[in-house]
């Protein structure tokens, strides 16, 4: 660990306007280091952050304490839920979506999706319904896919005949005593992005309760979260069944997962043999969430963006066309960047020696540099590890 490194650092990856939240790194007795960065113009920042795809991390649980008390197994079918399913999804189990090895496609991934979400009033049943219009792999390796935990949740809520928000609140808020940990069930929780002029805006997260549904859609506090995490630390055998990422970091292994949704950002890594973790909570969806994971784990510089640096981009818009169902624009205005995907807009999230990433909750990234004196964009869907280049035209 670097918490000198931490405590000298913050500073540089860290302005009034680049990260708003709390970091914690915690064992199962103590807080080994915690820091709240306040919004400004607000008087205290708003404590309550949905948690995006951690989310899923204890749907799962939840999950597997219903099998638990049901009759239903990690074995049971699609088919015995659902009425019009695709013949080819009738195999697929629990277990698949529990696991993401359903190979049923990210449906806000998908290429519909972006014209999905513009139809007023989306219910669960829109949802439903335009997930089971979508493409499967007949392939049942891991693919993550918020499409699995969608139908997970409304699995539990067909077999239950209760809501999720009852389930979770009767089977991992009450018994673990999580008093501010809860199912969404409206879009008043108070999260932030910014515009194309660089601006703090209150972001817009309208259907935010159907459109993360079992996958993304728990809020909770800081101390809580860290109650549950603790929970976890002291019960490895569930750990272990949980739906944990796995990475290596300077020979260390952790079991983790990040969360990304309009208006907040999420990060948690658990060592379990260690027995400790790093929360990283934000209620601002600008992602340095893993610069600052870098500098506690790697004692890792990252370098500031500067004016000079994109000297080499000139102000105004340019347009990269891969074909006519995928154009993205960048707007340069100084050393403000933005980049519009299909009508949406993508955060800058990394700049490194003239290189400069973009990313989206949906799994996109894009990486722009400079290359014979050509501006090239690259896309990056984190599916296939494989770059498509784009060609770039200056159009003002």
């Amino acid at each position: 660990m670097y918490l000198k490194s931490w405590a000298d650092k913050k500073k540089d990856i860290i302005d009034d306007s680049s990260f708003f939240g709390e970091v914690i790194l915690f064992n199962e007795h103590e807080n080994v280091l915690y820091d709240n960065f306040s919004m400004p113009n607000y008087k205290e920042s708003p404590k309550q952050y949905i948690l995006g795809s951690i989310s899923k991390i204890l749907f799962a649980h939840l999950a597997l304490i219903i099998l638990e008390k049901s009759e239903i197994s990690l074995d049971s079918t699609l088919c015995q839920f659902f009425k019009k399913i695709p013949p080819s999804w009738s195999s697929i189990t629990i277990k698949n979506l529990i696991y993401h090895e359903s190979g049923i496609e990210n449906f806000i991934s998908s290429v519909n999706f972006e014209n999905f979400i513009k139809a007023p009033n989306i219910n669960i049943k829109d949802v439903e319904k335009f997930i089971f219009g979508l493409k499967i792999s007949s392939n049942k390796k891991y693919s993550y896919s918020n499409s699995n935990y969608f139908l997970l949740a409304r699995i539990l809520e067909i077999s239950t005949n209760e809501t999720l928000q009852k389930l979770f609140l009767d089977n991992i808020s009450a018994p673990l005593g999580l008093k501010d940990t809860f199912v969404i069930d409206n879009d008043e929780i108070l999260g932030f992005t910014y515009d194309l002029e660089g601006n703090l805006i209150r972001a817009e997260i309208v259907g935010a309760k159907n459109i993360l549904f079992g996958s993304g859609n728990i809020a909770s506090t800081c101390d809580d979260f860290k109650r549950y995490v603790r929970f976890l630390l002291q019960n490895e055998k569930i750990l272990r069944t949980l739906p944990f990422k796995k990475k290596s970091i300077s020979g260390v292994d952790y079991f983790w997962h990040g969360g990304i949704c309009s208006g907040f950002q999420s990060l948690l890594y658990i060592n379990p043999i260690q027995k400790f973790s790093l929360l990283v909570l934000s209620n601002c969806d600008r992602s340095i969430r893993d610069e600052i994971s870098n500098l506690i784990f790697l004692n890792k510089d990252i370098p500031k963006m500067s004016k000079l640096k994109l000297d080499w981009l000139k102000d105004g818009a340019y347009i990269f066309e891969f074909d006519s169902q995928n154009i993205v624009t960048i707007y340069k205005n100084n050393s403000t960047l933005s980049l519009i995907h299909n009508n949406v807009k993508m955060k800058l999230f990394q700049y490194n020696n003239d290189i400069i990433s973009f990313k989206n909750s949906f799994d996109y990234y894009f990486k722009l540099s400079i290359i014979s004196n050509k501006i090239i964009l690259e896309n990056h869907i984190k599916k296939g590890e494989t770059f498509e280049v784009y060609k770039a035209t200056n159009i003002t």
